[in-house]
C-alpha cells in the first residue's frame, strides 16, 4: 500500500492501523513552504498509518527508471521487493511525495519504527514473514506499550 495525499487530507482509517499522524502536508515549493491541513473542525484532524505501508510487495517488480510520470513518483518507490524479512519505516515507507511531506516528521517516524520493531519480534517468534505478521497481535502489543492507534477515543 502507498500512503497518499488524499489519505492525509481525508483523515484515512485503516483496519491495520499502527498509529496516527496529525501533521499536515508540508510541501516545500520554490523557496517557500505550503501547509495543507485536513478540514478542521469538520474532521478528526489525523490519519491512521497502515501496517501494510511498511511491508514489501511480494512478487512485485522493482520500479524502473521512467516509471514515474513527469514530476511524480513511482508507485512502488520505497518498498523493497526481494526480501521477506525486511520492514521499511520513516522516509523509506511506501508513500507518495505529498504524503511523505506529512509522514516524514518525527512523530510518524516513531510510530512506524515502533511498529516495525514489534512486527520483527512477532515474525521471529512465529517464524513468519513481514507480510504474514498477525496485525491483530501487533496492534495488541502496540496498545499494551502505550501506542494510540486512533481506533477509539483517548
Amino acid at each position: 500500500y502507498q500512503l497518499t495525499e488524499s489519505d492525509v487530507l481525508g483523515c484515512a482509517s485503516f483496519d491495520d492501523s499502527i498509529g496516527v499522524n496529525g501533521w499536515p502536508l508540508e510541501l516545500h515549493l520554490k523557496g517557500d513552504v505550503e501547509f495543507r491541513w485536513p478540514p478542521i473542525p469538520a474532521s478528526r484532524g489525523f490519519n491512521q498509518l497502515p501496517y501494510r505501508m511498511l511491508v514489501p510487495l511480494a512478487g512485485a517488480e522493482p520500479p524502473q527508471a521512467g516509471d514515474a510520470p513527469s514530476g511524480g513518483s513511482a508507485k512502488r518507490v520505497g518498498a523493497p521487493v526481494t526480501l521477506d524479512n525486511l520492514w521499511v519505516a520513516g522516509r523509506c515507507a511506501s508513500m507518495t511525495h505529498e504524503a511523505q511531506s506529512a509522514a516524514r516528521v518525527t512523530g510518524a517516524c516513531f510510530v512506524m519504527g515502533q511498529a516495525a520493531g514489534i512486527a520483527a519480534d512477532l515474525a521471529l517468534k512465529s517464524d513468519t514473514t513481514a507480510a504474514q505478521v498477525d496485525t491483530t497481535a501487533l496492534q495488541g502489543r502496540l496498545e499494551a506499550e502505550g501506542a494510540w492507534l486512533g481506533t477509539h477515543p483517548m
